[in-house]
């Protein structure tokens, strides 16, 4: 008896015997945009430069920080000057290691809301190389609200970032 299975961009998917429900789409960016909807967070593409100036970000980003998204897109605000500073050097150096290693990074940090506190996150991500070139032109990734995890943030991390590669 073959198990019950539903499609979802060409792969199975099966749960024990049972059809996991899935809304058959043919939109990858509504599948995206489902997906970034519904994470304590946000995805994002930003140019490989010292500011990490965002490309694109998705809503997460206006909810767990208190600022526009598109204000940060279309001003070009500098996404690193959001970063404390002694974390930024970290995730700086982890962004760096990755990149010559052809891998992605983890790095764990303090990013400051609109109201002045600061968040802490996980971020995971990769770059992406210009294909004439092969030079890393973007960074790609996600980053995820890891604040109200009290247990994850011991009295060991309150002053420092983590790299987790």
């Amino acid at each position: 008896m073959q198990p019950a299975h539903s499609r979802a961009y060409g792969l199975p998917l099966e749960s024990g015997g049972q059809a996991i429900p899935i809304l058959d789409t043919d939109d990858p960016a509504e599948f995206l945009a489902s997906v970034a909807d519904k994470i304590d967070g946000f995805l994002y593409r930003c140019l490989n430069d010292e500011d990490y100036t965002m490309l694109r970000l998705t809503s997460g980003f206006d909810r767990l920080f208190g600022r526009s998204s598109a204000g940060m897109v279309v001003e070009k605000r500098s996404f690193a000057k959001l970063i404390e500073p002694g974390d930024l050097k970290i995730l700086r150096g982890a962004i760096d290691r990755a990149i010559a290693a052809d891998r992605r990074w983890r790095v764990l940090y303090r990013f400051q809301h609109a109201d002045g506190r600061w968040l802490w996150v996980y971020e995971t991500g990769g770059g992406v190389r210009d294909k004439a070139s092969g030079q890393v032109k973007y960074l790609d990734g996600v980053v995820l609200d890891i604040s109200q995890f009290d247990s994850w943030v011991s009295a060991e991390m309150h002053d420092v970032a983590i790299d987790l590669a």
